[in-house]
This record gives structure tokens, C-alpha cells and sequence, in this order.
């Protein structure tokens, strides 16, 4: 009924953790799709272990290209009517698959969404959308969620900006032929919005946090060296390529949303760049590259000011006038 997805890249440490969670689940008619993305560390050997120990796993093995490219190859061998997606260094509360499935095969769904808890160090809290609880129809879901499908007017990401609190309808999936982009950040986003434009029955059970996300500083999204800034540039143009190409032509106008989602990208590089503690040429030097982007350039042309701080307002004034000295001055 359900596949599991996993996409997994050097998470020893917590894979058995994130597979105990699912193989315990009360509800029990699912496969869980092991997907080794080029791991260097024992997590070929931890997946070998769970394949050998139980019947319900099915072990893939590829070379590194991101958790897209795992994602993809765990779509293209789903067996199940509902995917969803765990990541490895996550788990899942008992009555996740339960509680999903129930809603789905109740209303028809082709997406069911919950929300997660997050976990730190030091505490945990749930996070939930700014979106009503309930079910929605095609035209509820185009009067109330294509104005946030891409990107909040205070951008913030859209409702299912997480697939890991997401049950997908797989039929949905395969008729309109959607699949992650493959770039390394940022691909839940385009990959939900896509499944929710296209979704005629979504359902929120909202304030049910039945995903445990486990924060690590060190995993993939959170490690920040400076040569990743430009395959991160990369990443964000191609996503940015993507929205367009799917979203712009469209009987609903997206234009805005695909605007700040674009600005979104540039301000997340720019705060990449100033964790780096370079020299003002240098700062300034890279700023300049972003701001110059023609890309980042276009997203500002006619762009409505999004709800956000008079300290965040003031950075996209610079931005779009190109004061690259002063925003770096700013931000030192």
C-alpha cells in the first residue's frame, strides 16, 4: 500500500534508528525503499543488515548525486499506491503511516500532509503551516493555496515544503510525470508545489506532529564551506530555471511568487557568503556576484515588497540598487 522512501548518504549513526521507527509502525502493509547515495562511511553495510533482517526492505545502491537523485530512483521503483518519504537521519512516531493512510484512502486524497516536531539539543517544538486543518477540493485548493504555493508573500516556503510530512497518492505522481530536479538544496519545494498544483484532494491534519526531525549541524543542508557557494548558486538558478518553466505560462499568475522565491534564493547565498569572515574586497567581490546575477536581477524588476522587517527591506533596497559596499558594511 505504502512505499517508503529513504535516501541515505553517511548516516550510520542514525539509520538503524529511522528504519526501527518505520518497521515498528502499527500499521504494517508498506515496503521501505533503501536508496545508498554514494555513502563513504558504514551506511552500505547498515542498509545490507536491515535488507538481510527484514522482507519489507529493498536495498539500492548509485553514485553520489544528491537526495533528488535518490528520491528519483526510489519513485522509479515504488511498488506501493502512497510514497512517502523518510530521511535517514530522521524518525517517525508510531502511528505516522497509520494516521496517514487512514486520511487518504478516507477522502481520496492525492496528498495528506501532518506536521513534525523538531528536535535540537537542548529542546524541541512543532512546527505547524499557517493554513487551515481539513480537507480541501480542487477549488478550495486554488482559492486558498495557489496564492502560497510557491512562496509566502513573507517568503517563507510553501505548506509542503517538507515531503517527509507528506503521504502522496503514487498514481498522482506518475500521470503527471513528477520527479525532483536534481540539484543538492531546495528540492522538497518544487517537488511539492508541483504535486499540490496538480493535486484535486489535499488534506492537512494539522497539529498532529507524527515526523521527528533531528537536527545536525553537520548534515548536508547545515555544513557551510566556502566551496560549495558555487554549486549552491548553481543549484538555486536551476530550481529558479524549473519554477519558470513550469509555473509561468499558467491560467493563475505565479509571476510574484516565482519573484520572491528567486529573492529568497539570493538572500539565503548572500547570508552563505557573509558566514565566511572574508576580507572586504573579497565580501564585496562576491556580493557583487549575486546581485549582479541577472537572475537576481530580473526578480527585483517590478517586485512588490514582501512582508518582511524594515531591516530585511532595507538589505533588498541595496540589493536592487547594487550597493554592494554598503551592504557589506552592513553585515560586518
Amino acid at each position: 500500500m505504502i512505499s517508503v522512501i529513504i535516501p541515505v548518504y553517511n548516516c550510520e549513526k542514525w539509520l538503524e534508528a529511522c528504519v526501527s521507527s518505520l518497521i515498528n509502525q502499527s500499521y504494517k502493509d508498506f515496503e521501505i525503499l533503501l536508496v545508498n547515495d554514494g555513502s563513504t562511511d558504514g551506511s552500505e553495510a547498515v542498509c545490507k543488515s536491515l535488507a538481510g533482517e527484514h522482507c519489507c526492505i529493498r536495498y539500492f545502491s548509485k553514485e553520489n548525486g544528491g537526495a533528488a537523485s535518490a528520491r528519483n530512483l526510489g519513485l522509479d521503483n515504488a511498488k506501493g499506491d502512497y510514497v512517502a518519504f523518510v530521511d535517514a537521519d530522521d524518525t517517525v512516531k508510531r502511528n505516522y503511516l497509520e494516521t496517514l493512510i487512514k486520511s487518504a484512502t478516507e477522502y481520496n486524497a492525492d496528498i495528506v500532509m501532518c506536521d513534525y516536531i523538531k528536535h535540537t539539543k537542548d529542546k524541541s517544538f512543532s512546527f505547524s503551516q499557517p493554513i487551515r486543518a481539513g480537507v480541501y477540493n480542487k477549488t478550495e485548493i486554488e482559492k486558498e493555496l495557489f496564492p502560497c504555493l510557491i512562496m509566502f508573500d513573507n517568503l517563507e516556503f510553501p505548506p509542503t515544503i517538507s515531503n517527509c510530512v507528506c503521504l502522496f497518492k503514487r498514481s498522482l505522481l506518475e500521470s503527471n510525470n513528477i520527479r525532483y530536479p536534481e540539484v543538492r538544496l531546495c528540492e522538497d519545494s518544487f517537488f511539492g508545489s508541483v504535486a499540490l498544483y496538480n493535486a484535486e484532494c489535499f488534506v492537512y491534519l494539522k497539529e498532529q506532529g507524527l515526523y521527528n526531525y533531528l537536527y545536525h549541524p553537520t548534515s548536508v543542508s547545515h555544513s557551510n564551506t566556502p566551496e560549495k557557494a558555487a554549486a549552491r548558486w548553481k543549484s538555486f538558478i536551476k530550481l529558479n530555471e524549473a519554477y519558470k518553466a513550469y509555473f509561468i505560462n499558467n491560467n493563475f499568475d505565479f509571476t510574484m511568487q516565482i519573484k520572491y522565491n528567486m529573492l529568497y534564493f539570493a538572500l539565503n547565498q548572500l547570508s552563505y557568503i557573509n558566514g565566511h569572515k572574508l576580507s572586504i574586497a573579497k565580501h564585496r567581490k562576491a556580493v557583487k556576484g549575486i546581485i549582479n546575477d541577472k537572475n537576481t536581477i530580473q526578480a527585483l524588476k517590478g517586485l512588490k515588497y514582501p512582508k518582511v522587517s524594515c531591516k530585511l527591506k532595507l538589505f533588498i533596497f541595496l540589493i536592487k540598487h547594487k550597493m554592494a559596499l554598503l551592504y557589506c558594511i552592513c553585515h560586518r
